[in-house]
């Protein structure tokens, strides 16, 4: 790389730092960038705490901003790191909510894949499907009956929909899970709520900007708006942030919609399900897509629960 490829790069980090939202710069993240010498290796080490879900508050959509970059010397480590960003950008564009769930052979599948389209959704569908088990769909209940996240009177109801699934009774499947959505979503906020998390209305404001960046924020924010929460949520979720970037972005634009455009869409909207304006939800692939919606806000729940937990045990050794 001569010294005008090497400038251009730099231009290209500095433009994508540019862009990140306010509420989510890491300070030591850009001193490190700033030093010209070290920007590989910064860049190495980045890729790699995110891989290991040791990222903190330090970017919003830095990781799309920078896939593309290419800088010498990434470890091999790093570059496994820098693979699962290109599949968690490869899942969002062909619209998979399948972000915690990182498999070489489904990366290897869905390869040859760049975007969804008319042609290529059933194809990509029955990938998913095969990939999603009944060995992996029992797995994913047994962690919600391990849950503590949620009111536990819920797992009687959610062990039925997984019943429903597995008799490929997909309406009553996804009805029923799209009315316990929103219901873990409280749950969690009150979890939070418990623990003595202070609700920020900033931090919601900030949220909102990033996953509407062609709206105005509202003059008038509900706390009891489940959609409101979940931006809360994303303040404090500190391991991992990438993924929850992307499953809360998820959830919020497309699972709770709004948009005319969704109203039989291939996801499962929550909101238009309710409200008996959806009515092609009755397909394997609207539940799949339930089930992991209802799996990735349990699994945001206990990480939630395990920053709180591991915070008011840092507090307790303080004080000793």
């Amino acid at each position: 790389m001569d010294s005008n490829d090497y400038e251009e790069k730099m231009r290209e980090i500095r433009a994508a730092l540019n862009r990140i939202p306010k509420y989510m710069e890491n300070p030591e993240f850009k001193k490190a960038i700033e030093n010209t010498q070290r920007v590989a290796a910064a860049l190495g080490n980045m890729v790699v705490a995110i891989s290991q879900s040791e990222a903190v508050k330090a970017f919003g959509r830095l990781a799309e901003q920078l896939s593309n970059i290419k800088l010498p010397q990434l470890s091999e480590e790093a570059k496994e790191g820098l693979e699962n960003y290109h599949y968690l950008n490869k899942l969002e564009s062909l619209q998979w909510p399948l972000y915690f769930w990182v498999s070489k052979d489904l990366m290897k599948e869905l390869g040859p894949y760049t975007s969804i389209s008319e042609e290529n959704e059933d194809e990509i569908s029955t990938i998913v499907c095969k990939f999603c088990t009944a060995e992996f769909i029992d797995g994913l209940l047994v962690d919600w009956n391990n849950s503590t996240v949620m009111d536990r009177k819920r797992i009687p109801i959610l062990q039925e929909a997984i019943s429903l699934y597995n008799s490929e009774l997909y309406y009553g499947c996804v009805s029923i899970l799209a009315c316990q959505l929103n219901g873990i979503i409280t749950d969690i906020y009150n979890m939070q709520r418990a623990y003595g998390k202070e609700f920020d209305l900033e931090d919601v404001k900030r949220a909102y900007q990033s996953f509407n960046p062609q709206k105005k924020v509202p003059t008038r924010i509900k706390k009891d708006s489940e959609k409101t929460q979940l931006l809360w949520f994303i303040s404090d979720a500190e391991e991992g942030l990438m993924y929850w970037i992307k499953s809360i972005e998820y959830i919020y634009n497309i699972i709770l919609t709004s948009e005319d455009s969704m109203n039989q869409s291939c996801h499962p909207c929550r909101n238009k399900i309710c409200h008996g304006i959806q009515l092609n939800f009755g397909t394997r692939e609207h539940a799949l897509k339930s089930i992991l919606t209802i799996d990735m806000m349990i699994r945001l729940g206990e990480n939630l629960k395990h920053i709180n937990e591991n915070n008011a045990e840092n507090l307790g050794t303080l004080k000793e």
